[in-house]
């Protein structure tokens, strides 16, 4: 909440409810969005900080499940451990995605058949 307030509030943005144009769409044109720098040794000593953060990470690990969940994540973590699975298996795309990819490649007068990348797996 207080994200969407820095969000929508400070910047004259729609906030909640007042995003929603009636027909179950968001209004974009009224969507806002909030980007904050903190320099955190101005506040403690980074070291100390650094090491208090992964105790924190292991107490949100260890918290008790719901049932059907089977892991929780600290804030970017899920993000981070996707964009290292990118890294090593490289990004799935779908087989439209493929499609588009090797008629844009077709069109530009690229050989698709040199991009093995562009074939469905």
């Amino acid at each position: 909440m207080i994200m969407g307030l820095f969000a929508a509030l400070l910047s004259g943005g729609a906030y909640g409810t007042e995003l929603d144009a009636g027909d179950g769409h968001a209004r974009a044109s009224e969507d806002s969005q909030f980007a904050m720098v903190i320099k955190i040794d101005a506040f403690t000593d980074i070291n100390e900080f650094k090491a208090r953060v992964d105790p924190a990470i292991r107490q949100i690990h260890a918290c008790r499940l719901a049932p059907g969940v089977e892991r929780l994540y600290a804030p970017g973590e899920l993000e981070f451990l996707q964009s290292e699975a990118y890294v090593r298996d490289g990004i799935p795309l779908n087989g439209v995605t493929l499609a588009d990819l090797a008629m844009t490649a077709d069109k530009l007068g690229a050989d698709v058949g040199a991009f093995n990348w562009l074939q469905p797996a």
